[in-house]
């Protein structure tokens, strides 16, 4: 049955697509954004990598915390919270005598404590110790080229490039020896006018999907198209050179064979039979049958996938799924395609080596930021211990020669006190190389905690030299 009415599919979604995996290069990729990195690792061991925006809520001048929560799994949190959240936050705190941190009440300019860090981190990341992060500076993170690598992490699952076969059938043919064999026709003409643009390949320098755009070994021709900025290339069987002879079409089979999802045109009431494409990939075929009614061509279009290919729009029109409408079947079948592909890369045979590939890159990229963060953070403890070294050395220098001058006793509190400091160093700089790899986490806890007892007993070992 013939439609009367049309749908317009250039706006329709796309399912199993991250639709916020721009988040970081939209929000975080700005020169003025002040951008906080906390790198760590769970108790089980596995890596966590946080990222927070502060800014300034839309028409207030109070601030704002714009996060993405990232683990080895693929599916990133992300979430914006207010300083009013801060008020009624839960905390998890490691001592439970010490009172709730406050929410910050200090304009958008001042610095945010660690307290306020604290809470907020241990309040929207389950559960995670503010303790068991380093976090590293905005200036670090640009020049450690980890900004970029985050960028490239998020968006691993969005694509912008197609590509499909197209593979002819015609009446009275049941395998794919026959149907990678045959040969142009017009109809196939006519359907592939309606789907894309013809380019010639020489000297193409768009999108080409992976066909020789120089000698000629792909043909002189492909079809491309393009919907809401996502680029498409064909591969049509019949525009790919054959060999005489290669009954097995290898040219051919070589590139359909490695798409995803295939368009089947059918000329005629021949049924396709999907198990006779022998593929590891292929797993979405649309099969779009040319038929004659009531003396007007139209297209009967049927959707065959992998069993493990969950569902995907858009969906055929309920009333009947045969297309009289040329622009209308464009848009139905681009964004059914586009969908297709998203939706097999949720099937296992892509989604656990596409997961297991990003695990091992977000592995990496949070043993790397751990590490850069940890000695960026043991260069500001030294420098901090050297700053008040000094500041301490110089004042009971002073006060020893306004009573009785001494400047032997001013001397051996420098020494004492650079001595300490290069201890400090020593050991923090040890406490880094025996740092564990599956509890990086505890090795950085211990560094805060070392650093603060050292400095703590330096001062009061200078306090007791000068009273002697």
């Amino acid at each position: 049955m013939i439609r009367d009415e049309t749908v317009d599919y250039s706006k329709a979604p796309i399912d199993h697509k991250d639709t916020e995996a721009h988040w970081y290069r939209t929000y975080f990729h700005q020169d003025d954004n002040e951008i906080h990195t906390f790198f760590g690792y769970y108790k089980s061991g596995d890596p966590v990598l946080i990222s927070i925006q502060v800014e300034q809520e839309q028409g207030s001048d109070k601030r704002q915390y714009r996060i993405i929560h990232r683990t080895k799994e693929a599916a990133d949190q992300r979430k914006v919270i207010q300083d009013s959240f801060l008020l009624s936050a839960p905390t998890r705190l490691s001592d439970a005598s010490s009172p709730s941190p406050p929410p910050p009440s200090l304009p958008p300019a001042s610095p945010i404590q660690d307290s306020t860090w604290k809470t907020i981190i241990e309040t929207t990341v389950p559960d995670i110790s503010y303790h068991d992060l380093v976090r590293m500076s905005k200036d670090q993170l640009l020049s450690s080229g980890i900004h970029e690598e985050l960028v490239r992490l998020d968006e691993t699952s969005l694509h912008t490039r197609y590509k499909f076969g197209v593979l002819l059938i015609q009446p009275g043919q049941t395998k794919e020896e026959d149907w990678f064999s045959n040969q142009h026709t017009d109809q196939l003409e006519a359907f592939l006018n309606i789907i894309g643009r013809k380019v010639a390949l020489k000297g193409y320098t768009g999108w080409a999907a992976g066909l020789d755009t120089k000698s000629g070994d792909s043909g002189e021709y492909t079809y491309t198209n393009a919907w809401n900025e996502n680029i498409l290339a064909y591969h049509v069987s019949t525009l790919i050179p054959s060999k005489p002879g290669d009954k097995q079409q290898i040219q051919r089979k070589r590139h359909i064979g490695n798409d995803i999802v295939c368009i089947v045109f059918v000329q005629g009431n021949q049924p396709f039979n999907p198990t006779a494409i022998k593929s590891q990939f292929l797993h979405v075929f649309i099969i779009v049958h040319q038929e004659t009614v009531m003396a007007q061509v139209v297209y009967r279009v049927e959707i065959v996938s992998v069993q493990d290919v969950p569902d995907f729009g858009p969906p055929l029109p309920e009333k009947s799924a045969i297309f009289n409408d040329k622009k209308e079947l464009e848009q139905f079948l681009i964004a059914k395609l586009v969908n297709a592909e998203y939706a097999a890369f949720k099937s296992p045979k892509f989604a656990v080596p596409m997961n297991r590939a990003r695990e091992g890159i977000f592995a990496n990229l949070v043993e790397k930021g751990y590490k850069l963060a940890l000695e960026e953070m043991q260069t500001e403890e030294s420098q901090h211990v050297r700053k008040h070294s000094k500041s301490a050395s110089s004042s009971s220098s002073q006060s020893s020669f306004n009573s009785i001058p001494s400047p032997s006793k001013s001397t051996i509190i420098r020494e004492i006190s650079e001595n300490i400091v290069g201890l400090g160093r020593r050991r923090s700089t040890q406490d880094l190389n025996d740092r564990p790899k599956s509890t990086g986490s505890n090795s950085m806890k211990h560094f805060q905690k070392g650093s603060r007892k050292f400095t703590e007993g330096m001062f009061m070992f200078v306090v007791v030299v000068v009273v002697v």
